[in-house]
């Protein structure tokens, strides 16, 4: 038997010496740097035990199990005849450090009784996959365009201004009032906290403003405190940005219409992720994702149970905290046909909305039950496009995406 605790440490908080472990144990695994480290203890355990009737068990961040992960490691572990025979299902470690664990116990062989923990439960199941489900051995890999025929997502635009072009709430009037020549330039900014909690933030949004604008005194005293910022950096492309430091570094804004917003970190206890809207007019951050052209039709199916269980399964994780991404979540999400009911229960959902004047995060918190109900008359409706049936188990409706997710991958 092998057993153990391998450390925990993200690929961001690894050592040059840890990182160069990575890459030795991993050898030519594409995508690898981005590994947990304790992401080696299972690689190498799994090159020692091939051909052999040993096991091995560890305790690792809940990480190793979730988001990229499962496409990086467990696939190619699966393909060399790894197979998962017990799982103790996400735990929280350390309450301080907030530190969230997966028991995970494995072998080149299938055991004829595989059990997966949770809390104090024991489920005797069939399967156990990668993410700890009683479910096909199917991962969902990192990929950079959608399998359905849908508008791409895309991450908000980048400052990477040291703060410099944000203009908080609380300095607004008095920024207006030292310099009315640059108010038409001051846009409502959002990022996941101001989007979810009706926060207001401005920015200087400088795109095509004319040079008399970039020189006004309280302007150009930001650009200039900009241009210091990048240029001390130690990365080329931010060093660069500096040629230009009255604009974000990365600018992905559309430029007309409207376009939904999906913050990419988001808590867990919520049943449904709010998603909304947005007019082009307000500037979003990297704190959210956006889909640009997107139609009531896709928000439908967004806001529906279907997308969350399959987010669920699929996303990455920070602690507790949903972690929606487009190469992960969305991009491999199957998408049923176009449906016109879809849009009819979508409609109601933003319409019911609209009765209530608090923020999305106290809304969905309290859920009142006209809200309820408009979101699952389009459960109903997005299921019924599927063929799924309305008293579909969660475990069943995984089970047949996951089987959609293969046949729209390999079209």
């Amino acid at each position: 038997y092998i057993v153990g605790n391998p450390p925990f440490i993200g690929y961001s908080l690894q050592t040059a010496e840890q990182k160069s472990d990575v890459k030795y144990i991993f050898q030519n695994w594409r995508g690898s740097g981005k590994m947990d480290y304790a992401a080696c203890w299972f690689k190498k355990s799994a090159d020692f035990i091939q051909n052999t009737r040993n096991e091995v068990a560890f305790v690792a961040t809940s990480s190793i199990c979730q988001g990229e992960a499962v496409g990086f490691l467990w696939k190619k572990l699966f393909d060399a005849g790894i197979r998962i025979n017990f799982a103790w299902k996400k735990f929280e470690w350390d309450s301080v450090a907030k530190v969230h664990c997966v028991i995970v116990g494995f072998s080149n062989f299938d055991r004829q009784e595989k059990f997966i923990y949770d809390d104090k439960k024991i489920y005797r199941v069939q399967n156990i996959n990668a993410y700890l489900r009683d479910l096909p051995n199917i991962c969902v890999e990192s990929r950079t365009n959608p399998i359905s025929r849908v508008p791409r997502m895309i991450l908000g635009n980048l400052p990477r201004d040291g703060g410099n072009l944000i203009v908080e709430s609380a300095d607004y009037d008095r920024f207006i009032a030292t310099e009315p020549r640059a108010e038409k330039y001051l846009r409502k900014f959002i990022g996941a906290e101001e989007f979810l909690k009706n926060r207001r933030r401005y920015c200087l949004w400088l795109v095509n403003a004319p040079e008399e604008v970039l020189n006004l005194p309280a302007v150009k005293t930001r650009i200039d405190a900009v241009k210091n910022f990048r240029l001390s950096s130690k990365r080329q492309m931010t060093r660069e940005a500096a040629k230009i430091p009255w604009l974000f570094s990365e600018i992905r804004q559309p430029r007309s219409g409207n376009y939904i917003v999906i913050p990419a970190t988001t808590s867990s206890a919520r049943k449904y992720i709010p998603f909304d809207f947005v007019s082009s007019e307000i500037i979003c951050s990297d704190a959210v994702l956006i889909i640009p052209n997107a139609n009531l039709y896709l928000f439908g199916i967004l806001s529906s149970v279907v997308h969350m269980e399959w987010m669920r399964l699929v996303s990455g994780y920070l602690g507790i905290s949903y972690r929606y991404s487009a190469s992960i979540v969305y991009n491999n999400f199957p998408f049923p046909k176009y449906a016109s009911e879809i849009e009819s229960t979508a409609r109601k959902i933003l319409d019911v909305r609209k009765k209530y004047s608090e923020s999305l995060s106290k809304m969905y918190k309290k859920f009142p039950a006209d809200l309820l109900s408009a979101h699952e008359e389009n459960d109903r409706a997005v299921l019924k496009s599927y063929g799924f049936s309305e008293n579909i188990s969660v475990d069943d409706l995984l089970s047949n995406l996951l089987t959609l997710y293969e046949k729209f991958r390999g079209r």
